[in-house]
């Protein structure tokens, strides 16, 4: 049961078919509209389906950002590899801050899991290592080093109650590394470790089913700066927290097509510190709230090989600024956000090739204003799942 309820969410989704990866990947902290609600569903955290002989291979292109996933399962066990490349603002500007460049850097990562009894036990390790070494030949004073790297650790556990119900728990530790020297400066990390904790529960009755799934996480993303020849310097540092619920609700009632609502409130708070050498403080807090934010989307299935997706989602989104000295004034905006999707999925027996368009609604395209087409998201996937008997 749990592997045909696996099955039917990947079947639905009305995004990408494998668009989890970036959920479950602490590096990801931006929110988007565009997350579809099945890929919160598409595989439990610790990778594990079920008892058969399994080898899955996936490739998500969203947007220049690109994940793949190969696991390979036997009878002892679960391997995959993991190759994800994904903006991340606080990462990338931390980055950004050491080098002078925007850099995106590539992770890679392995993952492991073990299915004893009624628990399928998962592992993932993963992350990434940027070094530079400058030299300078006329002058030994005046080369530079560069050195960032970023390594987390993921653990979960899925326990199956019965065939109806599954509990779903994850947990994340992340540990962040950097250092650069250079002629004017030395700059490392002031605060390294980040964790995520991930729970969910799926219940199941008759052909429906319904999850409910919560997340707080925290990254904190901090540097200190020191000027040649002081002992001290500025500190800056910025930590974003996230905590969210989920509540999805599947139905397979009808024969060539099937439905998702879903309805979420998630709340995410950026704290930046700015300690000066002198003594003193700059600190501003941003909170960004969504409530309620709904999906609601729809899969129809023209033939066995060919379904036509579709999906809405709107949130009502509320930003509050809060600023020195005191943390005021504030200042706090409000609005609504909505977009549409539309994709296709191609299916040739265990080979799936999904194609998916999301757009901001409110910015029209360039038929009906004249204007460019801005805001238009594209997925591209490619998934194949080979069994052996």
């Amino acid at each position: 049961m749990m592997k045909k309820l696996i099955f039917v969410l990947i079947i639905l989704s009305s995004s990408i078919l494998f668009a989890s990866l970036s959920e479950w990947n602490s590096l990801k902290t931006d929110p988007s509209m565009t997350d579809d609600p099945y890929s919160f569903l598409t595989f439990p955290s610790s990778l594990i389906e079920s008892d058969q002989f399994k080898t899955i291979i996936s490739l998500d292109y969203f947007d220049t950002q690109v994940s793949a996933l190969g696991l390979f399962e036997s009878y002892w066990g679960r391997l995959g590899l993991i190759i994800d490349r994904q903006s991340n603002s606080l990462r990338d500007s931390l980055i950004k801050n050491m080098t002078g460049r925007d850099i995106v850097p590539t992770i890679l990562g392995i993952s492991g899991g073990k299915k004893i009894n009624n628990f399928n036990f998962g592992l993932s390790l993963f992350g990434y290592k940027i070094s530079e070494y400058l030299k300078d030949n006329a002058s030994p004073y005046n080369n530079t080093t560069l050195d960032i790297s970023e390594f987390c650790i993921n653990p979960s556990i899925t326990m199956s109650v019965n065939e109806m119900l599954a509990i779903d728990v994850a947990g994340d530790i992340s540990i962040l590394s950097a250092g650069a020297d250079d002629v004017n400066r030395i700059l490392k990390s002031a605060s390294p470790a980040g964790y995520k904790i991930t729970g969910r529960v799926t219940q199941m009755f008759s052909e429906n089913s319904i999850a409910l799934l919560a997340k707080f996480s925290r990254n904190p993303y901090g540097l200190e700066e020191i000027q040649q020849g002081e002992s001290s310097g500025d500190v800056e540092l910025e930590v974003e927290d996230t905590l969210s619920v989920k509540v999805l609700l599947s139905l397979e009632s009808f024969s060539y097509v099937s439905t998702y609502l879903s309805a979420a409130y998630e709340q995410q708070t950026l704290s930046s510190k700015l300690s000066f050498v002198t003594g003193s403080e700059s600190e501003e807090v941003v909170t960004v709230s969504k409530f309620p934010e709904l999906s609601a989307g729809f899969s129809f299935y023209i033939n066995r090989n060919f379904a036509i997706n579709t999906g809405a989602s709107g949130c009502w989104l509320n930003t509050k600024t809060e600023s020195a000295p005191l943390l005021s004034p504030e200042i706090q905006t409000s609005g609504f956000e909505y977009d549409l999707r539309i994709g296709a999925l191609i299916s040739f027996d265990n080979l799936r090739i999904a194609l998916d368009l999301s757009k901001e609604a409110v910015a029209y395209p360039f038929f009906i204003s004249g204007n460019a087409i801005n805001g238009l998201d594209i997925n591209l996937g490619i998934s194949y799942t080979g069994y052996e008997f």
